[in-house]
């Protein structure tokens, strides 16, 4: 898999919160990955290993290496659910959606916006209404972001969706009047 972070994990036989809690005081995650036709496998994770992952895939695609009674299997995967603790952050628990790369996903991806310095200096400021936007195309070809040039926008200007360009293969799918920045006076 082209560009994909490498995760490995093990399976887990224990369920429940209290095997989850001691899971979690030895350094590791629990986790599951769910598959369109496969049942649902509880994994765990070190915790280290997945903080890495998860910073370094940036919700793009994550190459699962589960060892299975001695046998590694790659599956690859999006990331569906991250659930950290809300006061120290750390993480409780993540859920993996097994994924076919031959078949297209829809994908949250992040807007970033340049071209601000060359904006017009007209006293205006610019409102990002969506810091996402929604794109359907192969897992292998998900975009790290969506580029917004707002270089020349005045008090007035907007952007909509419809007007983003998408790199080959990926197609916007956030409805085509939703705007996207707009210059406020």
């Amino acid at each position: 898999m082209p560009n994909a972070v490498v995760l490995r994990t093990e399976v887990r036989d224990e369920k429940g919160k209290g095997s989850a809690r001691k899971l979690r005081d030895s350094g590791f995650v629990p986790a599951v990955v769910y598959g369109k036709s496969k049942d649902p496998k509880t994994l765990k994770v070190k915790n280290r290993e997945l903080e890495v992952a998860l910073a370094a895939s940036g919700g793009q695609l994550i190459n699962l290496k589960v060892l299975i009674d001695g046998k590694e299997e790659s599956r690859p995967v999006l990331v569906k659910e991250v659930q950290r603790n809300p006061i120290t952050r750390q993480l409780r628990h993540v859920d993996f959606h097994e994924i076919s790369l031959t078949e297209k996903v829809k994908v949250s991806v992040p807007v970033f916006i340049v071209g601000e310095e060359d904006m017009a200096k007209d006293g205006g400021i610019l409102q990002v209404v969506l810091s996402e936007i929604e794109v359907e195309c192969l897992p292998t070809d998900i975009p790290e972001q969506i580029k917004v040039d707002v270089s020349g926008f005045t008090i007035g200007s907007s952007l909509r969706a419809a007007e983003l360009e998408a790199p080959e293969g990926v197609e916007i799918v956030t409805p085509e009047d939703e705007i996207v920045v707009s210059v406020l006076a």
